[in-house]
């Protein structure tokens, strides 16, 4: 990929991402899976797991997979 094929890449997915009403998210949350988020008040090297149950765990990644950091409270 060209430098320009890759900004243009990136650029369409922000465009997607912004427009995303989490119906999506919410879907797959329905069926049974965990989605992965992170918000303003997500720490920029960490992700929010989040379970149909409700559960919140914190986790990061890395060449090896998954980490679990912590799990919140509540």
């Amino acid at each position: 990929m060209t430098s320009e094929e890759e900004f243009e890449f990136f650029k369409s997915l922000d465009e997607a991402l912004r427009e995303d009403d989490g119906a999506a998210a919410r879907e797959h949350l329905e069926a049974g899976f965990p989605i992965y988020v992170q918000t303003d008040e997500t720490p920029s090297d960490i992700v929010e797991k989040r379970y149909p149950d409700g559960r919140v765990e914190f986790v990061t990644f890395d060449q090896y997979g998954e980490h679990l950091v912590s799990r919140a409270s509540g």
